[in-house]
């Protein structure tokens, strides 16, 4: 079977690279800073008491990420957003302080649902134990943003700042409130992150990163991964970063979107609790003022493939597109051509594509119409049909991002779906082996795609060797060290529809002079009788059949006429159209014309004549026609024939000699009376009857000659 890269055909491409930061959230990160130096605003009420005083989170620690700080991030462009939902009266907590990494300068901005913001405060100082977090009631129910900013962008002024964030409630915090789309953390040491990836499809897996130290890193989860950069279309690999020199800088051709560059990209939310069950469908509050993308919970809906359709571009081949809905779930459409028309899709001719389709809709793909072998299938082909199937259901990409050390693999676990259970892992480093020879590590495989592999326990791991893991050389350091590493699993469901091709008719003309020229006296002028057969060699019907008769110049419209048939249809022979009509597979229509062609007189000329046969079925006709013996032999629904007018040489009549003048007859005596002559018919000159007589033998004679010139 033609294997082929996964493909996208249903996004597109936003070319500005920054994440997407809703109006109200742009505003609070660029702008609020002139208002809090102004005393503006309702930040200027917090000021230094927020800097000041720790916010304890009462109830169990379910609210944050055990040996994390959070930073910014280089991928975020340095700003971290965590999410929280929060009912009228409960309360929100943002217990964040500084570390002894943390530099001057790192902010933190709260904003609430009506996108007023509560608080902005900064580390003044590099000490350790400076609060710049809070706690606030929440008037109105909606989600609030706590944003995280680091003070310089890829220099070494990483935030890191402690931190433990929940919403509260009769004394204790309500697990599942807090999320966020994107996380930069900073580990000093190794640990164990527990994740819930959840999806507006109702997809929610469970992730687990143990051994986990990526210094500073970044955790992104999509279902798109590493793509080419300009593309939305999931790589299916692991690549170097960007900015990294690796290979050359290799990595400046990937990206990592998110759906600020593409359109139907799904950034999975990251909880960092199972999702509350309290959780509304969606809430139009949004402290950064977003209007869609505006859910909060979801259910689960079992994949359908609807409206699945095949148009071919031309009749002339069966390249085309296929087209459907994918309903339900995103997800990656499994594209199968049984080119052989076996009813099978596992023959060596068969053709399996795959396309991402990012959210649930229209999804189409473009066949060449081609099979495996690279030979084209016949448009005449009986049997060919195509076939959609779920290859992965609602996918989801963790992309650990510059992660030094991940010891104990990751885990992913579908909590969802027919069959919730850990799901089978994907990925594939072998991009990055020719590069990895002073690496200090290396994972135990460099692909868990073919065959994939079970994620139980942890998978695609790696440790720092007993070297220092972060060299930041694109060259050494650990297996991530400065790299985006791409692992991917999915939900296992079905769905399924096929559409069959239907063959085309096969049409073919045949034209033909099949009797003898009657040509005139000098070569001038001929009468031609023409045949024309029509076939249909193809499977089925062909409807509309019409042949045009191209009369040449040389015939002369008034003497056209129909001779023999048509077989069917009817012919008009002022305009030499046919409308011959449906003509079934294997049959042949006739008719047979006659007229009269001339060219110039005494000059050898040729008759070119040709004529087409087209259905709406059939291709446009090519402009050329070429000739062909038979129905067989022709592959341009057209046939041209020649016929030759060649001068026929005409005997002059003999040269006469003018008679001479009629001697007078002697006198004759006068008619008696008594000698009466019979009455035989009308009197006659004897001089006229003589001449008359003469003419005659004349003409039998050169009429004899003529006759015998022309059998000659």
């Amino acid at each position: 079977m033609r294997q082929r890269r996964a493909r996208t055909e249903t996004t597109h491409i936003h070319h500005d690279r920054r994440r997407r930061r809703w109006p109200r959230l742009a505003a609070a990160l660029a702008g609020v800073p002139v208002a809090v130096a102004l005393g503006l605003g309702p930040a200027a009420a917090w000021g230094a008491e927020a800097s000041t005083r720790p916010h304890a989170i009462p109830g169990p620690a379910t609210t944050t990420l055990p040996g994390t700080l959070l930073e910014g991030g280089f991928t975020d462009e340095g700003a971290t957003t965590l999410f929280a939902y929060a009912a009228a009266g409960d309360e929100i907590v943002a217990r964040i302080a500084s570390t002894a990494r943390t530099p001057a300068g790192a902010r933190v901005v709260v904003t609430d649902p009506t996108g007023a913001v509560v608080h902005d405060d900064a580390v003044p100082v590099p000490i350790a134990g400076t609060h710049v977090g809070g706690a606030w009631i929440a008037a109105v129910e909606g989600v609030w943003t706590i944003a995280v900013v680091d003070p310089f962008v890829g220099t070494g002024g990483e935030a890191s700042l402690a931190w433990d964030v929940g919403v509260v409630r009769g004394g204790a915090s309500i697990p599942g409130r807090v999320w966020t789309e994107s996380l930069a953390i900073h580990t000093p040491e190794q640990t164990t992150l527990e994740l819930f990836a959840a999806a507006p499809d109702g997809a929610l897996y469970r992730v687990t990163l143990d051994g986990y130290d990526g210094v500073d890193s970044t955790l992104r989860v999509n279902d798109v991964g590493n793509a080419a950069v300009g593309t939305c279309e999931p790589a299916l690999r692991s690549v170097p970063m960007p900015h990294s020199p690796e290979a050359g800088g290799a990595g400046a051709a990937w990206w990592q979107p998110t759906d600020a560059q593409c359109e139907g990209l799904t950034d999975f939310r990251l909880f960092l609790d199972p999702p509350a069950a309290d959780l509304p469908a969606s809430t139009t509050a949004w402290a950064d003022g977003r209007t869609d993308d505006t859910w909060l919970a979801a259910s689960y809906v079992a994949p359908s493939i609807a409206e699945l359709g095949f148009a071919r571009e031309t009749f002339a081949s069966n390249a085309g597109v296929l087209s459907g809905s994918l309903l339900g779930q995103p997800g990656v459409v499994r594209v199968e051509v049984d080119a052989d028309g076996d009813g099978a899709y596992d023959g060596p001719l068969d053709v399996v594509d795959e396309v991402a389709v990012l959210e649930p809709g229209p999804f189409s793909w473009r066949w060449d119409g081609l099979d495996a072998s690279g030979a084209a299938v016949p448009v005449t082909a009986t049997g060919v049909t195509m076939r959609a199937t779920m290859a992965q259901v609602s996918p989801v990409h963790v992309v650990r991002i510059d992660a030094e050390t991940s010891a104990g693999g990751i885990e992913v676990e579908a909590l969802t779906g027919p069959a919730p259970g850990v799901a089978t892992l994907h990925w594939d480093d072998t991009a990055l082996e020719a590069s990895s020879a002073a690496r200090w590590t290396r994972p135990a495989a460099l692909i868990g795609s073919d065959p994939a592999t079970t994620s139980a326990g942890g998978v695609h791991g790696w440790d720092a060797g007993g070297e220092h893991p972060n060299q930041n050389d694109g060259r050494t350091g650990s297996w991530g060290d400065l790299r985006a590493i791409d692992d991917w699993a999915f939900i296992e469901d079905h769905a399924e529809a096929a559409v069959a091709l239907a063959a085309l008719p096969d049409l073919r003309i045949d034209k033909r002079v099949d009797a003898e020229l009657l040509a005139a006296d000098d070569g001038s002028a001929a009468t031609v009788t023409w045949t024309i057969d029509v076939g249909n060699l193809g499977p089925v019907e062909a409807t509309e059949v019409t042949v045009v008769d191209d009369y040449p110049a040389e015939l002369d419209l008034a003497t056209v006429r129909v001779v023999g048939g048509p077989s069917q249809g009817a012919f008009d022979a002022a305009s030499g159209v046919w409308s011959v009509g449906a003509l079934a597979s294997g049959a042949v229509a006739s008719v047979t014309l006659q007229g009269t062609v001339s060219t110039t007189p005494s000059a050898a000329a040729t008759v070119a004549n040709a004529a087409w046969v087209t259905s709406p079925q059939t291709p446009p006709s090519p402009g050329t026609c070429t000739p062909n013996d038979d129905l067989v032999s022709d592959d341009d629904r057209c046939d041209v024939v020649e016929t030759p007018l060649v001068p026929v040489a005409v005997a002059s009549p003999p040269a006469t000699t003018p008679a001479a003048a009629p001697v007078p007859s002697p006198t004759l005596r006068p008619m008696r009376p008594t000698d009466p002559l019979p009455e035989t018919g009308a009197a006659v000159s004897p001089i006229i009857g003589v001449g008359g007589a003469l003419a005659l033998l004349v003409g039998l004679a050169a009429l004899g000659m003529r006759r015998r010139a022309r059998r000659s």
